[in-house]
């Protein structure tokens, strides 16, 4: 009944961890084959069907998804048809599948991480990618950026955490090296100066890049965290881990800029299958949680406060079986301009209700 340990060290450990990474890597290599293959599929279906060929039985018979008709207004509920999303841009820079990517709180730029061991940035706006410096070892797991959209933060399967200047392309600092891989990384969003990630040694590790020499707040967790998300005051934030609880943590600064205090957890929702994917959206005085399971389900949850999130839908999708649900929300803006001789606030507000992207 008791749980294996893991010396720091240990040179078996370390073989099996390196190997698991190798692994994984070449895993995603054949996932990203695969893909290509059944959208080539799909698009000679798609073509077959045009032509008046019925394409469903060997689809079937393949294991592959039927093609599906164009969704329909739900008149019933009063609900228009669904606008169908597009392709707007395809930018390419990574030779192994993409992991992780996430935009800039401006909006400009977009970041991503790969099993290839690099970072991407790219200005969305002309389209350019920004190179920056090899320093990874091992596959990068998780991106985050700082608040004012001029730093990022990469977390890989190699210990790293590395704290990029964006514009330079280079790192401001030494790397941060945990005790085990690093899965997942997030920016406070009010101490602007901290990063939360995770590693594979069950630990939360705050990291105050005023500090470079150290974690500025370490917390222990009795599970490996897979995903972090942070509520807009910074007061709590949030984890999925490997026992698929969704727990809430209270995180306070008492000094500037040292120490930090992680308070413990409150547990609020368990499942069977771990939690790969955390988001969380603050609108409208409420708390909206949306997690991804690695038995392909998503969890909505909603409530006034996070300490008052109660299940509002839960959905089942494909079996897939590697990776889980990974999900984000959206939410559309329209720019308000200040109207000469009004009040009127200039700034972005909420065009319409938040959607909820899973894949």
């Amino acid at each position: 009944g008791g749980r294996a340990t893991r010396p720091a060290g240990n040179p078996f450990w370390k073989a099996i961890t390196e190997s698991c990474g190798v692994l994984r890597e070449e895993s995603s290599h054949l996932e990203a084959e695969n893909a290509r293959l059944r959208k080539a599929v799909h698009a000679l279906a798609q073509l077959a069907e045009e032509g008046g060929v019925r394409c469903d039985d060997i689809l079937k018979r393949h294991d592959l998804e039927p093609l599906r008709a164009p969704p329909k207004a739900d008149a019933a509920r009063g609900l228009p048809a669904p606008t169908p999303f597009s392709l707007y841009t395809e930018v390419a820079q990574h030779e192994a599948a993409v992991y992780c990517a996430e935009f800039s709180p401006a909006g400009t730029l977009l970041a991503s991480g790969s099993f290839d061991r690099t970072v991407a940035v790219w200005d969305m706006e002309a389209l350019q990618h920004r190179e920056l410096a090899p320093l990874h070892t091992s596959s990068v797991l998780d991106v985050a950026w700082a608040n004012d959209s001029r730093q990022l933060l990469s977390a890989g399967l190699d210990a790293a955490a590395v704290l990029w200047d964006v514009e330079q392309g280079v790192a401001c600092a030494t790397p941060f090296h945990g005790k085990g891989m690093l899965l997942a990384a997030r920016a406070h969003p009010a101490l602007h100066n901290v990063f939360l990630v995770s590693d594979s040694r069950e630990h939360i590790v705050a990291l105050d890049r005023r500090q470079p020499r150290g974690p500025a707040a370490v917390a222990l967790n009795d599970s490996v965290v897979y995903s972090i998300a942070t509520d807009s005051t910074g007061a709590h934030f949030l984890t999925g881990d490997q026992l698929g609880r969704l727990r809430v943590w209270d995180f306070r600064q008492l000094e500037a800029p040292l120490p930090l205090d992680v308070g413990p957890p409150l547990t609020l929702a368990g499942g069977d299958a771990a939690l790969r994917c955390v988001q969380l959206l603050d609108i409208d005085g409420r708390h909206l949680v949306a997690a991804g399971c690695a038995d392909d389900s998503l969890s909505l949850y909603s409530g006034s406060s996070l300490l008052s999130l109660g299940l509002e839908h839960r959905l089942k999708g494909f079996t897939d079986g590697n990776f889980g649900v990974r999900c984000a929300f959206h939410v559309s803006r329209r720019h308000v301009r200040a109207v000469p001789g009004t009040e009127t606030p200039e700034g972005d507000a909420p065009s319409a209700p938040p959607l909820l992207l899973a894949t």
